[in-house]
């Protein structure tokens, strides 16, 4: 057996020559503890956090543009070396991003119970480590889970692979015109004006993720496994 984590993979595998019917996909899932934060009331300044690598490719650029544009709510990056983030620090100078370095698993879930919209700004090519490559075709990222483990409002750029789980308007919110800063400074300032309103999308990436964790992936993992024997 052959497991991907993406449609698009296991096509990739089939044209390597392996027997489609040996190839099931499963997508990732999230190992942290589900909750769901319910606001009494919209917020008049959102907590706007990314977490990950901050290669260009990752959309740091855009990140750090939008921040500029939008003073009316606060940004996270968490992610990259203490030389990168020193580096950021020195040539940024609006008052309301805040930089981080990587920080280990075990430290996600407390950081991402204080965001309120995680923000996920993908070029359309999408490098690895060592800023290198392109998985923009085969993309499955852990921390997505994570932000749908949590009742995270997402909003992310509108590549084909990731639509394999984000639902736009029911899961998610994306983006069409990524490459465009206008197009999620739009949407970023229309989701400030009634953060209330997208209960229901977030609720609906809560459930998928409540469900799919890495309990029932470890499951699938080893019903496959029995089958195979």
């Amino acid at each position: 057996k052959v497991i991907t984590t993406t449609n698009s993979l296991k096509k990739k595998y089939i044209n390597y020559g392996i027997k489609k019917d040996k190839i099931h996909i499963l997508h990732n899932a999230s190992s942290l503890k589900s909750k769901f934060k319910k606001y009494s009331k919209s917020k008049k300044k959102l907590n706007i956090g990314y977490f990950g690598s901050i290669y260009k490719s990752r959309g740091i650029e855009m990140i750090l543009n939008i921040s500029k544009n939008d003073i009316q709510n606060n940004y996270f990056v968490y992610g990259g070396s203490s030389k990168q983030i020193t580096n950021l620090k020195k040539q940024i100078k609006n008052k309301n991003i805040h930089f981080f370095s990587h920080i280990p698993y075990s430290r996600v879930y407390k950081k991402l119970l204080k965001i309120d919209l995680c923000i996920l700004p993908y070029t359309s090519k999408i490098t690895v480590a060592g800023n290198v490559g392109n998985i923009s075709n085969y993309t499955s990222p852990l921390k997505l889970f994570d932000y749908m483990k949590l009742g995270k409002l997402i909003l992310c750029s509108n590549l084909k692979v990731l639509r394999e789980i984000l639902k736009h308007n029911q899961n998610s919110i994306l983006i069409k015109n990524f490459t465009e800063e206008k197009s999620w400074l739009h949407k970023i300032t229309e989701i400030s004006r009634n953060f209330k309103k997208y209960d229901k999308i977030r609720k609906s990436a809560y459930e998928y993720a409540k469900v799919h964790d890495i309990n029932w992936r470890t499951s699938k993992l080893l019903s496959f496994y029995k089958f195979s024997n």
